[in-house]
């Protein structure tokens, strides 16, 4: 098995890193692989983002960011890759998923750490990715970053001033955006000043978070194990579709 975490890169708040998603996706990944046996690959640094760009984020169009990934699952897989997770919080990930399992036959699942209750049930939202952002960093020994990820947290809060934008796209913004860039999936979303995803949170627990992000992934048995008996049946359901369409199959 192997874990592919895809990141992104962008400006979530204005107290956490701009690769906070790039630590998350890195952070789950490497722990279901330690719990479940594995590697985890490289990561996917970039992603279709529609945030803030202007802030410091680096995206990718829709259709590079499938070719990348896509190539890369097919060329693990060719090489010996039974099983394959594709890491990441991206919306766009799901049907990629969904797009290489019904193309390839390739048994792989589309984790996503958004679902880790790393600030505890029934937190806020932007608790909980504060939480976890800080739990990932923690798990992947980023001290450094994980202490000034802490002071802007806690700075931000005694300042103030920060909140979520009440429409991330307003109709005079996207009056101004042409048409290529609405089909390649890269338009911004016109974050005014001092508009962000995610606030400051007050109650951010690292070690908790940390916590609660080793034990998701070591509950993770169940889905994996499915995984596996999925990748023991799919060599025979390539050949069986091989000598439907008159060609070699894919199990000799």
């Amino acid at each position: 098995m192997a874990a592919l975490p895809v990141g992104s890169m962008e400006v979530m708040g204005p107290h956490l890193p701009v690769g906070a998603n790039y630590f998350i996706a890195k952070a789950v990944a490497e722990e279901l692989c330690r719990a479940h046996g594995g590697f985890c690959l490289p990561p996917v640094p970039f992603s279709p983002i529609c945030g803030a760009k202007e802030r410091g984020g680096v995206g990718l169009d829709c259709q590079t960011a499938l070719d990348y990934i896509t190539d890369a699952v097919a060329e693990a897989h060719e090489n010996g890759i039974r099983r394959m997770l594709l890491v990441g919080s991206f919306d766009e990930l799901y049907y990629v998923t969904a797009e290489i399992f019904q193309e390839y036959d390739i048994p792989l699942a589309h984790i996503d750490p958004a679902l880790i209750p790393a600030a505890g049930p029934g937190a806020g939202e932007h608790l909980r990715f504060t939480a976890l952002t800080a739990g990932s960093l923690a798990l992947l020994g980023e001290e450094e970053l994980l202490n000034k990820t802490l002071e802007a947290n806690a700075k931000c809060l005694m300042s103030g001033g920060y909140r979520a934008p009440d429409d991330c796209a307003p109709i005079s913004g996207l009056l101004n955006v042409v048409p290529s860039e609405w089909r390649s999936g890269v338009f911004p979303h016109f974050y005014g000043k001092d508009e962000y995803k995610i606030l400051p949170a007050d109650g951010v627990d690292a070690e908790a978070a940390a916590a609660a992000i080793r034990a998701w992934a070591s509950d993770f048995a169940g889905p994996l194990a499915a995984l596996a008996a999925y990748a023991q049946v799919f060599p025979r359901a390539r050949y069986d579709r091989g000598m439907r369409m008159g060609g070699v199959g894919y199990g000799e």
